[in-house]
């Protein structure tokens, strides 16, 4: 069974043979991780290019923290990671500040 998926690489000209181009390519990855999709993959891992795919694996990566902590009865541990996201959030509201952003 083969599965349609579309794979990106960036070519890069870097150099020139008499009239013909050299050229290199460079594998950027799939649009989407078909095979890691069908195994259980809380993260639904995604390409290169998929710009937001960082700030959705830290939300599911947190999630399933905090579920683990609370399955396991572990308040401690959901009392580290606010701080860590405490600390973070006012990392994001210094850099806000510093691009002239106004944060609530």
């Amino acid at each position: 069974m083969t599965q349609n998926n579309t794979y990106y690489y960036a070519i890069h000209v870097i150099g020139w043979e008499g009239s013909r181009r050299r050229v290199k390519q460079c594998y950027l990855g799939p649009e989407k991780y078909i095979y890691v999709e069908k195994t259980t993959n809380p993260l639904s891992l995604s390409g290169y290019l998929d710009t937001d795919r960082f700030l959705r694996y830290v939300t599911q990566a947190i999630n399933s923290y905090i579920v683990s902590a609370t399955a396991k009865r572990k308040p401690e541990k959901l009392t580290n990671l606010l701080n860590v996201l405490k600390g973070l959030e006012e990392e994001i509201k210094k850099q806000l500040e510093v691009l002239g952003q106004v944060s609530s």
